[in-house]
Parts: structure tokens; C-alpha cells; sequence
């Protein structure tokens, strides 16, 4: 299985946000055979999706940034039709944000709830 992580953070940040680097981190260690690719605020987000071909994409955003990654996420629905997850601190603030095309909104600590969902989709195809 492969996941797409879209940062809001830019790849030359003094101070980098630690919330993807745990979730890759405990993901690798807890699902075999997951793959990771990763896409930063800067980067051609479209083209590393189409370069890592994965099963689904997730989004992570503050409040001042999640406008832009949700036109990220749009795009990429239309363009790939990937599953859409999208976690950060504005939606766990702000969940009814959550536009209702983005397939599942991830609230709070995304470590545990992100590997069921991955290991549900695994088994499934699905992400409900």
C-alpha cells in the first residue's frame, strides 16, 4: 500500500512541524509494506502523486493554510480520483470545515486512527 503525504510546510523551514514525521514514523513501524512519499507547501505535489502512484493521499494543514490545501486536495480528486484524508489542527478545530468530498477527516492525535483506517483500506479497499 502506498500514501502521498501533502505538508503545508515548506522543505526549508527552520523550525519543522513534527506531526508527519510521527505518522510516517509509526506507520512504518506498525503496517508492513507501507509505502511513503511525501510532498512539501514549495513542491509539484501533482507530479510526485503521479510519480509514487498511490493508493491514497493525505493532507495535513494549520488553519492559516488549510484554504490552500484544500484546493490541493480538489485537484488532485479530480485529477486522480484518489482517496482523500485530511488531518492538522484546523480540522481538528474546526471539523465541520471538512469539505464533504474529502473522504475522511482525521481529528486530534492521527497515529492510531490513521493506522486503522490504512489497515481498513488494506483489507477492503474502502475507507468506511
Amino acid at each position: 500500500m502506498r500514501l502521498h503525504l501533502v505538508s503545508d510546510e515548506e522543505r526549508s523551514s527552520d523550525r519543522p512541524k513534527l506531526g508527519l514525521g510521527y505518522l510516517a514514523s509509526y506507520l512504518k513501524k506498525n503496517l508492513l509494506g507501507i509505502e511513503l512519499s511525501l510532498s512539501f507547501a514549495q513542491d509539484d505535489y501533482s507530479n510526485d502523486i503521479e510519480k509514487a502512484k498511490p493508493d491514497l493521499v493525505g493532507f495535513s494543514s494549520l488553519t492559516h493554510t488549510f484554504n490552500s490545501q484544500v484546493e490541493k486536495a480538489k485537484k488532485v480528486k479530480e485529477k486522480f480520483a484518489l482517496p482523500i484524508i485530511f488531518g492538522g489542527v484546523h480540522i481538528s478545530l474546526v471539523p465541520q470545515d471538512l469539505p464533504q468530498w474529502v473522504d475522511v477527516g482525521v481529528i486530534s492525535e492521527g497515529e492510531e486512527t490513521l493506522l486503522r483506517l490504512l489497515k481498513h483500506f488494506k483489507k477492503t479497499g474502502k475507507l468506511q
